[in-house]
């Protein structure tokens, strides 16, 4: 079976593949700012988007702006299957999200 990108089940975030596509040859996706619990890189900025849960011991940008502190950096590894254009979408071949107002 098929994953989907499930992580709009959780009420803080909406990561969602981006509907319609521009062209059928390009997938979109959507995703939140997210944190790893426990992690130091994962400190509260003053870039974070407003209303989100603040760390332990946030972090602010010294005088000369956020252009001279280190960036922190997050890969993110995506597996994509790729198949025809033709191809009908399938329970194996589909680019999917969660959708809270259906619960699906």
């Amino acid at each position: 079976m098929a994953d989907c990108l499930v992580d709009g089940r959780s009420d803080a975030t909406s990561s969602a593949f981006v509907t319609p596509r521009p062209r059928q040859d390009v997938l979109r996706f959507q995703i939140d700012a997210f944190r790893f619990a426990g992690d130091p890189r994962s400190l509260v900025t003053l870039g974070d988007t407003p209303g989100t849960p603040p760390c332990p011991q946030p972090r602010r940008w010294p005088r000369g702006g956020p252009s001279s502190v280190p960036s922190p950096q997050i890969y993110i590894t995506c597996h994509l299957k790729v198949t025809p254009a033709e191809q009908s979408p399938d329970a194996l071949n589909k680019a999917c999200s969660f959708s809270k107002a259906r619960n699906t």
